[in-house]
C-alpha cells in the first residue's frame, strides 16, 4: 500500500489554510519549489497550466522549501509569488518540515496524491511533466476503492499487446508498480514488478492500460 501523504503544514501565504481531510477523494499534487530556481518557477507554471487545461478539478499545492537564507524571507517569497503570478496555494515551508515528511529529490518535484490521500507517484525535474499529466490521469481513472479499469475495447481490430512497445516515459506509482507511456500501442500501461527482481533487467506484469486514441 502506498504510504499515507502527510497533512502540510507552514505559514499559507496566497490562501486560507487548507484542511487536509477537506480535498479527501480528489486526486492531489503537492509541488516543491523555491523562489530562487528558475527550473522549479517553470515547472510550477507548467502544473498550473495542466490544472488549468486538463484538470479543472486537481488539488495543486505549491510547497516552498527554501534552498537559502534568501529564500527564508517570507516577504521574499510574497513578493514572488506575485510577480510570477502563481495562483495555486502557497505553503512557507521555513524549517523545512515537509520536505522532512515527504523527502523528495530535490527542487522541482512532484508528488501525486490519490483519492485516499496517499503518495501515488514521484516525478522529479522540469522535463518530466508529460509523466505527471499522464500520472494524474491514471489516478483519476481510479475510483475512490482505487480500482484500475480494465482496458476498453478498441473501435476496430487490433493485437492484444504483452509487451510495452515503445516507451515514451515512466513513473514509479509504489514500491513495486510503475506506469509507462507505451506509444507504440496508444496506451498507458500500469506495470506491477515481480518480487525476486534483483538486477538490472527488471520483469513484470500489466495489470491495468488507459487506451489514449482519440
Amino acid at each position: 500500500m502506498a504510504p499515507k501523504a502527510p497533512p502540510l503544514t507552514g505559514t499559507w501565504l496566497n490562501s486560507d489554510p487548507v484542511e487536509w481531510r477537506a480535498w479527501r477523494g480528489n486526486v492531489g499534487v503537492v509541488v516543491f519549489w523555491s523562489i530562487g530556481c528558475e527550473a522549479s518557477l517553470a515547472f510550477l507554471h507548467r502544473v498550473q497550466q495542466l490544472k488549468a487545461e486538463r484538470f479543472s478539478d486537481l488539488c495543486v499545492f505549491a510547497v516552498h522549501s527554501p534552498r537559502t537564507s534568501d529564500e527564508v524571507d517570507v516577504h521574499n517569497v510574497r513578493a514572488a509569488i506575485q510577480r510570477h503570478r502563481i495562483t495555486v496555494p502557497v505553503v512557507h515551508d521555513e524549517a523545512r518540515d515537509n520536505w522532512a515528511r515527504y523527502n523528495p529529490p530535490g527542487w522541482p518535484s512532484a508528488i501525486v496524491v490519490n483519492r485516499k490521500q496517499r503518495a501515488a507517484g514521484l516525478v522529479f525535474g522540469t522535463s518530466e511533466i508529460g509523466l505527471l499529466h499522464e500520472a494524474v490521469a491514471l489516478e483519476q481513472s481510479r475510483s475512490f476503492r482505487g480500482d484500475i479499469p480494465p482496458e476498453p475495447r478498441a473501435a476496430h481490430p487490433r493485437t492484444p499487446a504483452a509487451v510495452i512497445g515503445f516507451p515514451a516515459g515512466v513513473a514509479a506509482l509504489g514500491p513495486n508498480q510503475l506506469v509507462v507511456s507505451d506509444v507504440a500501442h496508444h496506451r498507458i500501461a500500469v506495470i506491477e514488478l515481480d518480487e525476486d527482481n534483483d538486477g538490472p533487467e527488471a520483469s513484470g506484469r500489466i495489470v491495468g492500460v488507459i487506451d489514449t486514441r482519440s
